[in-house]
């Protein structure tokens, strides 16, 4: 299996469903019998998935328009 960034982006994908699609192909192989694979995951796919890219937008407070920063841990 191999995940491209433009398809799961095209599909408009959740990372949920990205997750639930690679372990319904896992769970499919394993019950065919082959216990062995190789899924590609490109570096950068994240940026394709709609909802971890809203997510690293950057986050305003107010109108005064201050960006907010996450606390240091």
């Amino acid at each position: 299996m191999a995940l491209i960034g433009e398809e799961l982006e095209a599909r408009r994908m959740t990372l949920a469903e990205i997750v639930a699609e690679i372990a319904d192909m896992v769970a499919e192989r394993a019950a065919a019998g082959k216990h062995y694979g190789v899924v590609l995951i490109p570096e950068g796919l994240l940026e394709y998935v709609p909802q971890v890219r809203e997510s690293r937008r950057p986050q305003y407070r107010g109108g005064r328009g201050r960006q907010m920063r996450e606390p240091a841990g």
